[in-house]
């Protein structure tokens, strides 16, 4: 063979050599039995561990990074997508630009994100921290250990919190938002649309009928507003009727659109309304204003410390004053009008008899249809 034979034959070997070595084929690292790195950049580390994709990275154990950008790292672990990442044993990353950090973590839609033991994000943009944790909404967030966020911008802090409707929020251990826009904070229940929950043990869940309370708010320690449109405010404080407001410590408000308003008030009467330490108003309309006063009947009126108005129509005012018959009046402190449309004005005066009328310190009308006009005057059944 000549010389210029042999120079030909030397240049197509080193030819085929070099076609044998492109940059994608140099740039590739595997190590492991069964390890597989395909892609420029692409790196594989352990046994069965796959890398297919431009700077892919696979480490451990059967660990699997297909697309570009993708890492895997730790045994078993999953990056299914570009730029997608698990770190972890059974890490899985399975959404575009995901990431999944712990053991069992996944992150399974468009740029989630899920760190912790078990943790898991599913829904595009979701993000799940702590193990256990697990955001299931669109822009959901789950933040602590087994916290739920399964409404889309739902957003779940602490220890086993849990956000259930759209754009609620739950904040703080065992806090429970259920429910479109609900907000939950503290060891809080807030079950139903737009409902509000604020304090340790705050509820508008009613376990009578297992049902939510729309626009409720249950705000302080035990509060609860259970039906819908109601407001409760204060420790102890219930809310039982539709639109009521109870609002003092221990007040109560069971009947639609009842107020009561000051310590231990209660409005028991549909739109009733009591003002005042211990206020009750109990009838329907009734009104009660002053502490420890009372208005027991339908449309009746207390005014005052300690006055009394316990048949329908009854109207006292004036400390201690008392209306006990229907549609009498007592004004005055420590008046009394006992019998039906009795009227009784001025401090301790005392209208007995039916219809009687008793005006002055200390009048008295005792008989029916009297009346008794001046201080300490008396009337009986057959004088005027």
């Amino acid at each position: 063979m000549s010389t210029s034979m042999r120079m030909l034959s030397a240049a197509l070997v080193g030819a085929a050599a070099l076609a044998a070595f492109t940059p994608e084929a140099i740039a590739q690292y595997m190590a492991g039995s069964g390890a597989t790195a395909t892609g420029i950049n692409a790196t594989s580390v352990g046994d069965g561990a796959t890398a297919n994709g431009a700077s892919a990275t696979a480490i451990g154990g059967l660990s699997l990074a297909t697309g570009t950008g993708a890492t895997a790292v730790g045994s078993s672990s999953q990056a299914t997508m570009n730029d997608a990442s698990a770190f972890g044993n059974g890490a899985t990353a399975t959404g575009v630009s995901g990431t999944a950090a712990g053991f069992g973590a996944r992150a399974t839609a468009l740029q989630t994100t899920a760190v912790g033991t078990s943790a898991s994000a599913l829904m595009d943009n979701a993000s799940a921290f702590g193990a256990g944790a697990f955001a299931d909404g669109t822009r959901s967030l789950a933040a602590g250990i087994s916290s739920f966020a399964g409404g889309a911008s739902s957003i779940a802090l602490g220890d086993s919190a849990a956000s259930s409707g759209a754009n609620s929020v739950a904040a703080g251990m065992n806090a429970q938002a259920q429910g479109a826009s609900s907000i939950a904070v503290g060891t809080a229940r807030a079950v139903g649309t737009s409902a509000t929950a604020i304090g340790q043990g705050a509820n508008t869940f009613n376990f009578g009928t297992f049902m939510g309370a729309d626009n409720a708010t249950a705000v302080g320690r035990n509060a609860n507003a259970i039906m819908v449109d109601a407001s409760a405010f204060g420790a102890g404080a219930a809310a039982r009727g539709v639109r009521s407001l109870a609002a003092g410590v221990s007040s109560a408000a069971n009947g639609p659109s009842s107020m009561a308003i000051g310590d231990s008030a209660v409005g028991l009467g549909a739109s009733s309304f009591a003002a005042g330490t211990g206020a009750q108003a109990l009838g329907a309309g009734s009104i009660s204003i002053g502490s420890g006063s009372m208005a027991a009947a339908d449309t009746a009126s207390a005014f005052g410390f300690g006055a009394r108005a316990d048949a329908i129509g009854a109207f006292a005012a004036g400390s201690n004053a008392m209306a006990a018959g229907g549609s009498s009046t007592a004004v005055g402190a420590n008046t009394t009008a006992t019998a039906s449309g009795a009227s009784a004005f001025g401090v301790g005066a005392d209208a007995i008899g039916a219809n009687s009328l008793a005006a002055g310190f200390g009048a008295q009308a005792a008989g029916s249809s009297s009346t008794s006009v001046g201080d300490l005057s008396t009337a009986t059944a057959s004088e005027a």
